[in-house]
């Protein structure tokens, strides 16, 4: 009778103890951690205990019908994947992948600027390329508000990222668009793996879905290391509010890469998964990988290509691929100015003060009269701009140039002539035009929301020297002029 007791008691323990164990597993897994005798991890002092587990919920994982067997000899695959690649040890950060078929869909329907987004779409591409996945988002008829654009008018539907703004690409292979609005989501011959929403919110309970979704997904990734092919892909929709995710993902991405390198193994100092962690740029940290980079698409390159060769015929009649065309470029935004101030007797002050050397600090550096100072503002009132164009004009070196109205002449011309569709003319498209020439300025100044200097004279440096123009790989960078999602030109 005792013996049929115990019986009974430990059949009823085991399928929870089972499941206990493949969870521990899976922590592993996610983890890189190698498993030590029994099913023990080495030993680890996680900084969070929100990294410790990884909250996948034990009828998840029973689920996708991983073994535990197969979990355990992921961990191992997953370091020498990375290395068979190449015939060698990894010495880049990048995590590599048998295949990028697995698929993120971003569906947030909050609106915000350029900027924003630019940050918000880089970020999920590093993230994206980290778990295997390509990624999708909404279209700029959904993402982009209003209210930055020409009138304040919605953006047009047809309008996507991919063909007519940005998109971004694997950055060791440009053929390779990781993330878009058009990226195919369509189911497999074969199926997914494994489909699994997350609805994303400022409450616990919805922050912990976004930790499930991501732990899931990259659990799923180490099992397609070690399989390739025989592991369908999975997808991975995230609904909800994107401001929730991004300091939610951002502190899980900090927490993993602490609790990699904070180890009583010193194997483990250099973790091939704490090196791997993407980049996560919205607060422009210097750590983690770039897996992605931005490409403007081609009717933005091509418009801000011609803009060029008219001002370069204009300034000079410069054969455009043998002279070095030079110029400045002053970015003054007034329609959301919190803190600052640049009325025009401020603006005054500013110019006299910015280019009271202007010449003398740079002879013989193409310092010469009209010097072409390219102006970008979001201003509406024509007296305020004629004011400070004035200003610049007055200055018996410098030529302000309209850059606002160049763009837009030559969009129209586009469309007049049948070469640009209609709905290319909007303030999204001017803007990144203009982007695309600030790269190549010789100096750029700024009059924002919340940077606004009395001078910079010591900024106006007409050199070829490059390296100091952290303008000219635009992502954007600028980080106080973008601390707000309501963001633009």
């Amino acid at each position: 009778m005792a013996r049929k007791i115990l019986l009974g008691i430990f059949l009823l323990f085991l399928p929870w103890a089972f499941l206990k164990s493949l969870q521990r597993q899976i922590i592993a897994v996610a983890h890189h951690v190698p498993m030590g005798i029994n099913g023990t991890t080495s030993t680890i002092h996680y900084r969070s205990k929100e990294v410790a587990h990884l909250h996948l919920q034990s009828d998840n994982v029973a689920k996708q019908g991983t073994s535990s067997a197969a979990a355990a000899s992921a961990v191992n695959a997953t370091k020498t994947f990375d290395q068979k690649k190449n015939g060698e040890p990894m010495d880049n950060c990048r995590r590599a992948c048998p295949h990028y078929n697995n698929r993120i869909i971003l569906q947030s329907r909050q609106q915000a600027g350029m900027n924003d987004r630019t940050y918000i779409m880089l970020a999920w591409a590093n993230l994206g390329m980290f778990l295997c996945a390509h990624v999708k988002v909404p279209t700029p008829s959904v993402w982009l508000v209003p209210k930055h654009n020409t009138n304040g008018s919605k953006v047009h539907e047809n309008v996507t990222f991919e063909r007519d703004l940005l998109y971004f690409v694997n950055s060791n292979n440009s053929n390779e668009i990781v993330l878009s609005d058009l990226i195919d989501v369509r189911e497999p011959k074969k199926g997914w793996g494994v489909e699994f929403v997350s609805n994303v919110g400022r409450s616990k309970a919805k922050q912990k879905t976004f930790d499930d979704g991501f732990f899931r997904a990259y659990a799923h990734t180490v099992q397609q290391q070690e399989k390739g092919l025989n592991v369908k892909p999975f997808q991975w929709t995230i609904k909800g509010s994107h401001n929730s995710f991004l300091g939610r993902i951002h502190r899980v991405i900090n927490e993993l890469r602490e609790s990699n390198m904070t180890v009583d193994d010193t194997a483990l100092l250099t973790s091939i998964t704490s090196k791997q962690l993407p980049k996560w740029t919205r607060w422009g940290e210097d750590t983690g990988c770039v897996y992605a980079s931005r490409v403007e698409a081609k009717s933005i390159l091509t418009t801000a290509n011609r803009v060029m060769n008219q001002l370069r015929h204009h300034f000079g009649g410069l054969e455009e691929t043998t002279e070095r065309f030079v110029y400045g470029y002053l970015h003054v935004r007034r329609g959301d100015s919190h803190h600052c101030d640049s009325n025009l007797a401020q603006m005054g002050k500013y110019i006299e003060c910015t280019f009271s050397t202007f010449c003398q600090n740079n002879e013989g550096h193409d310092c010469k009269k009209d010097f072409p100072l390219l102006i970008g503002s979001d201003e509406q009132n024509e007296t305020y701009r004629q004011g400070l164009f004035s200003l610049i004009n007055s200055h018996p070196n410098l030529q302000a140039v309209n850059l606002d109205k160049e763009v837009t002449k030559e969009i129209k011309r586009e469309i007049s002539e049948g070469e640009s569709p209609p709905y290319k003319l909007n303030n999204f498209c001017i803007y990144l035009v203009e982007k695309v020439i600030l790269q190549d300025a010789a100096f750029y100044l700024q009059q924002n929301r919340q940077y606004c200097p009395d001078c910079e004279s010591d900024n106006v440096v007409i050199d070829q020297d490059k390296s100091r123009r952290w303008w000219s790989s635009w992502l954007p960078m600028n980080i106080i002029e973008n601390e707000d999602e309501n963001s633009e030109h």
